[in-house]
């Protein structure tokens, strides 16, 4: 079942955050036929990818992936034109798709050699440090800025000081940590993890309250790092590659 799950969780990594652009997540919130268009994207590589890996029972799985990437969007658009927090939703969002994923993985039927396939072996090792790479950028990015737009929505006197630095020249940064972070827990070499944060630590920044945002986007940035990071280990130890 973790084979299958991680070909459901890589692609769906993958539509939502390296091929789902910032108009295509804008329209798909004002008309439904733009919602279908992503959910569509999605249907299409799930299905490639799960022929590819020889899954059996298709007309089972399909249709099940389908129908809760479509509810659980559907919802979830519904909900923030309610007006609720959007960073919230997002998380929300992403756990409903992972544990829907989850119960359909526990369906699919598959033969488990075909992953000691030496082509398709190297696929699948490559959409597992794919679930990693997506997760501390497109992912972390997403969920950070949608939690720093909360934090300076209830701070309007701030706004004008810490906007574009927390959104912007803060993303290549935080990508960059991220990354760093997932490669050294990969390789086995944590403590490297804490001599970034020494690094870090020794900004200097004369606004308090620009302090506060950049010591949470620290730690929110490093906690997802890690978080994916000790998930993609594990999954390697797993199927003992590591």
């Amino acid at each position: 079942m973790l084979e299958v799950y991680v070909l459901f969780v890589s692609v769906h990594f993958i539509a939502d955050f390296w091929l789902q652009s910032d108009t295509l997540v804008r329209k798909k919130k004002e008309k439904f036929r733009y919602l279908l268009l992503h959910i569509l994207i999605h249907s299409v590589i799930t299905t490639g990818v799960l022929l590819l890996f020889q899954v059996d029972n298709l007309l089972l799985v399909l249709p099940l992936a389908f129908a809760q990437h479509l509810m659980i969007d559907f919802t979830n658009i519904k909900l923030e034109e309610e007006g609720y927090t959007e960073y919230k939703l997002f998380i929300i969002d992403q756990l409903l798709h992972l544990s829907a994923l989850l119960a359909i993985s526990a369906l699919a039927e598959v033969n488990a050699q075909i992953f000691y396939d030496e082509l398709l072996g190297m696929f699948h090792i490559i959409l597992i440090t794919l679930i990693g790479v997506i997760g501390v950028t497109g992912f972390s990015k997403v969920l950070i800025n949608k939690l720093m737009d909360y934090l300076i929505k209830e701070n309007p006197e701030h706004k004008d000081e810490f906007k574009d630095s927390v959104k912007h020249s803060g993303t290549i940064i935080g990508i960059t940590e991220r990354l760093i972070i997932l490669i050294l827990i990969i390789i086995n070499q944590p403590l490297g993890v804490g001599f970034l944060l020494t690094i870090k630590s020794w900004l200097r920044i004369k606004s308090e309250k620009r302090l506060e945002y950049v010591l949470i986007g620290t730690l929110i940035s490093f906690l997802l790092a890690i978080l994916f990071a000790i998930f993609v280990r594990q999954i390697f130890v797993e199927i003992d590659l590591l």
